[in-house]
């Protein structure tokens, strides 16, 4: 269904192709030029190099802090308009707060960023807040202070900072989002303890309170921030705000009635999607070839798609929390007061999504059981056990196992597509971690983002695929196609009428993945750690310039 041949000038001249990064996971001189120490800081600090990988590599990064004009120079070679990043909260306040002190020096090197992207033709796209904080808020309960315990909360020490940085650089940043996924690190760092120094009791009893008055503050903060944004910035500035928030798409890892509900929470818990279905019965079984990639369908396979996000999108745009989420958490979801809901209702110009890849989703009523980013409550978790091996022209399809339907044994594999990179081999991608790629699963999460919420404009914030370790890391003909079908399913829904306003590559250089480290190269530009940090166009980067600009 998906346009074959999408060119640039089949979007809007205005509509922003760009590329994303991080303050945390680029910058690096994280003692330096006047920074505070941050979360992530002591985090790596106490890890000491046995969970998070390349942790030696975390206070140097890719050295973005010094070398940021040669890096603008780079992505201006990319023929991109637009660059998202992230401005450190431990840069501009390294306390935390005003009281304790502004950095100019912080101050000075976001300000030459800013001009040096503006001179170059590329439109800044600010985050406010991308997982890290400046560490003193952590003795303070950091997110998890919703009182007035303390001298000030935290929904006032974002305020302040937010309210600097729109003083400081709104004369020339138009777009601004104030979090990037804050269901992320409510469910991770607080239901499940990772990079936390104080696992709360859900870790043990698995009824976790705190994971909701995280996301509560968060959005909290988001709607404090857009109220002064609008009240005081907007009308002169003529920018606008939104919040970002992570995709995915669940699939029931069978089609039992304890699958079925197990994706639909899913969709609630995890990435807080409220759940819509939508059946689509595909015609005999066809192999349609775009960009390499293999398009399978399977015949007579009704497939269940669930999808939907009401956990930050239903409070920021509707004003409060969806019924079944209320029903499902009971108490310990927190609630807002009637004066909250008018401050969040209606409290974003634009939403940005992430989206990556899908999962099978299976029932598991066992909550000791549920790991990693899983919600606890959802009673599910995500799967998959097939894996496809994609060649230079052609893919071999394994299974590994079947599901009953209908009386009748299917074959069941996620459409149209299925691609996995493996850290072992480069042409034969084997390898038990797996990454789901699914371009209609970005259609279908657009077109219900319209359906469900009255149209309202979107960018695709971030969108990418992840290289192993592998022979010529230059060699990356995955990423080039796993981006061209995304940006193909992108025009297919603006076809439809979503009002996509732009589209992001995660990333623009490889970055600090956490865990990870750097490991997982995102990037379109690689990083050499063994000649100077040289940055490297990868074959990925020479696309997407061919793509923007018709040039190699």
């Amino acid at each position: 269904t998906s346009p074959r041949a999408v060119v640039r000038a089949s979007f809007p001249r205005d509509f922003l192709f760009g590329v994303g990064s991080s303050a945390l996971q680029i910058e690096g001189s994280a003692t330096e030029g006047g920074r505070g120490p941050s979360v992530w800081d002591a985090i790596v600090e106490h890890d000491n190099g046995h969970m998070i990988k390349d942790s030696d590599k975390y206070f140097t990064m890719i050295e973005h802090y010094k070398r940021y004009k040669e890096d603008v120079a780079a992505l201006k070679q990319l023929g991109i308009n637009s660059y998202r990043f992230s401005i450190s909260w431990s840069r501009i306040l390294p306390g935390g707060t005003l009281v304790a002190g502004v950095n100019q020096e912080g101050v000075d090197f976001y300000n030459s960023l800013i001009n040096e992207l503006v001179a170059n033709g590329i439109t800044p796209f600010v985050t406010i807040l991308h997982f890290d904080y400046p560490l003193p808020f952590l003795h303070t309960g950091g997110f998890l202070n919703s009182t007035m315990v303390y001298v000030r909360n935290i929904s006032n020490h974002f305020k302040d900072y937010s309210e600097f940085l729109f003083k400081t650089y709104g004369d020339r940043v138009k777009h601004w989002t104030t979090i990037n996924e804050p269901e992320i690190t409510a469910v991770f760092n607080y239901m499940h303890g990772n990079d936390n120094f104080n696992p709360e009791p859900c870790q043990i009893t698995k009824e976790c309170k705190e994971a909701y008055r995280v996301l509560h503050n968060f959005i909290l903060c988001h709607a404090t921030a857009v109220k002064l944004y609008r009240e005081n910035f907007q009308a002169t500035q003529g920018g606008e705000i939104g919040i970002v928030i992570s995709v995915e798409n669940y699939i029931p890892y069978s089609l039992s009635p304890e699958d079925v509900a197990a994706a639909e929470r899913m969709m609630d818990f995890l990435t807080g999607w409220s759940v819509q279905f939508t059946y689509t019965k595909p015609k005999n079984l066809v192999l349609l070839h775009f960009f390499d990639f293999s398009y399978a369908y399977v015949t007579q396979f009704c497939l269940l798609l669930l999808f939907n996000k009401h956990r930050v999108l239903d409070p920021v745009i509707l004003g409060d929390y969806p019924d079944s989420i209320k029903e499902q958490v009971k108490d310990r979801l927190p609630f807002f007061t009637e004066e909250e809901k008018t401050l969040v209702q209606g409290s974003t110009d634009f939403v940005g999504i992430n989206y990556y890849r899908s999962f099978f989703a299976r029932h598991q009523p066992n909550k000791s059981a549920i790991v990693g980013f899983d919600n606890f409550d959802s009673l599910a978790v995500r799967e998959g056990d097939f894996f496809l091996e994609l060649h230079s022209n052609h893919c071999c399809i394994h299974y590994k196992r079947k599901i009953q339907y209908d009386h009748f044994t299917k074959l069941i594999l996620l459409i149209p597509t299925v691609l996995q990179y493996s850290t072992q081999k480069e042409n034969n991608w084997e390898t038990s971690t797996k990454t789901y790629v699914y371009p209609e699963g970005l259609y279908n999460v657009l077109i219900f983002l319209k359906n469900k919420y009255q149209n309202p404009k979107i960018y695709i914030t971030e969108n990418g695929i992840a290289s192993g370790v592998i022979k010529n890391p230059l060699k990356d003909k995955h990423r080039k196609d796993y981006i061209a079908a995304h940006i193909n399913s992108t025009k297919h829904a603006i076809d439809a009428g979503v009002r996509v306003q732009g589209y992001f590559v995660w990333s623009a250089f490889d970055t600090f993945e956490f865990h990870h480290g750097f490991s997982d190269k995102w990037g379109l530009i690689y990083i050499d750690f063994d000649d100077n940090l040289n940055r490297v166009e990868k074959q990925s980067a020479r696309w997407y310039r061919w793509f923007l600009t018709g040039k190699n």
